[in-house]
């Protein structure tokens, strides 16, 4: 039976005055004069600290904690002249920051993320001055998805579209867009060039302005009829891999699993080790990758 993951930090945020909190290293001055810097001034002024200080209990000094994540909060905190901050108490002493543990927002995520602010009605123009942007840099990530139909901007949402595929996809129709889109993501292409490539390729009756792309205009009828039959054979293709590595996958899987229930059979394991210890080592090696999923531990 699984047992129950342990969280790695106290359930209560806790009010630390900052003379307790042991600094990692100095801020030095050229990150002070960062935009990033400058950014986490401009939030705390407006909007308090957003993401909490991560500290963990010292063992060498009573009473104090050592800092783990939030130096730039931190100095701004004390520039600012506070005196105290809610901090997360972590159980464990990492090595490493945590921001290391998270992956970065794509600019689809932003966007959402700008419209759920704006829907709880902080304007524009507060999201700007507590993110030390311009303006017109909120305005661009609330209108990210303008001319994106629903179901594609769905199939998007958790993945890196760049703003400049996301503009070149709205010249395509809803339709049009929903089979790029997945396209991309057979593929694993986010790139703009593949953007452009489906572009290029779709018919113009496809195609939100029914007009043909500069590209397209200097591109012969042969050569896109060729370009539209390349692509074609590549989904073909990425189709048939898949279908063939799932196949290839069960059989390793069935294969492995043969071989694992005759090393754990101590006859055939003890006969091995006798007559034929080069096989077993290299059966041995050939499965571990496979008894480190099968015969992993409950967490």
């Amino acid at each position: 039976m699984a047992k129950d993951i342990e969280i790695g930090f106290e359930m209560d945020i806790r009010l630390i005055p900052l003379d307790k909190i042991i600094l990692k290293q100095e801020i030095a001055p050229k990150i002070r004069s960062s935009q990033k810097y400058q950014q986490v001034v401009s939030t705390i002024r407006h909007a308090g600290v957003v993401e909490q200080i991560v500290v963990f209990p010292s063992d060498e000094m009573p009473g104090f904690y050592k800092l783990l994540d939030g130096d730039a909060r931190l100095d701004v905190l004390l520039s600012l002249e506070a005196t105290e901050a809610y901090c997360l108490i972590s159980k464990t002493e990492e090595t490493f920051t945590y921001n290391y543990r998270t992956n970065q927002l794509s600019p689809i995520q932003e966007h959402l993320m700008v419209l759920k602010a704006i829907d709880k009605g902080v304007c524009a123009e507060d999201l700007a001055q507590a993110l030390n942007v311009d303006i017109s840099h909120i305005r661009a990530k609330r209108d990210l998805m303008n001319g994106i139909c629903p179901e594609a901007a769905t199939a998007m949402k958790d993945h890196p579209f760049t703003p400049t595929v996301i503009r070149i996809l709205r010249k395509l129709k809803p339709t049009q867009q929903i089979t790029a889109v997945q396209q991309m993501l057979r593929l694993g292409n986010f790139s703009e060039r593949m953007a452009n490539h489906i572009l290029i390729t779709t018919p113009p009756d496809l195609l939100a302005d029914s007009k043909r792309s500069k590209h397209a205009e200097q591109l012969s009828s042969e050569a896109l009829a060729e370009m539209r039959t390349t692509m074609e054979n590549s989904r073909t293709q990425q189709e048939e891999i898949r279908t063939e590595l799932g196949v290839t996958s069960i059989t390793l899987n069935r294969i492995c699993s043969h071989y694992d229930k005759m090393l754990r059979n101590p006859r055939v394991l003890k006969h091995l080790q006798k007559h034929q210890p080069r096989v077993l080592e290299e059966l041995t090696h050939a499965l571990s990758p496979y008894r480190a999923v099968k015969h992993r531990p409950a967490a």
